[in-house]
């Protein structure tokens, strides 16, 4: 029993995994609406994005890096 147990957990690990690697959905579309800020990351230099939202799609594509928001506005 003990056995079963472990190898569903393995089989379980292994499924996350491989669906992790598949890539993120990362949402495409964002609403025309101009409130622009300027962000950067530890590996990315100062960008201007043109909302909330573009920010969040950069941050989603790019999870391995740290973003911070530099200041309200274009960068520049």
């Amino acid at each position: 029993m003990k056995g079963t147990i472990f190898l569903i957990l393995v089989a379980f690990a292994f499924l996350q995994a491989t669906h992790a690697e598949r890539g993120r959905n990362c949402k495409t579309n964002c609403p025309d609406i101009y409130d622009p800020m300027c962000v950067g990351g530890s590996r990315i230099p100062p960008t201007t994005v043109a909302n909330d939202c573009e920010f969040g799609i950069l941050k989603c594509n790019n999870p391995a890096e740290i973003f911070r928001i530099i200041k309200k506005g274009k960068c520049s």
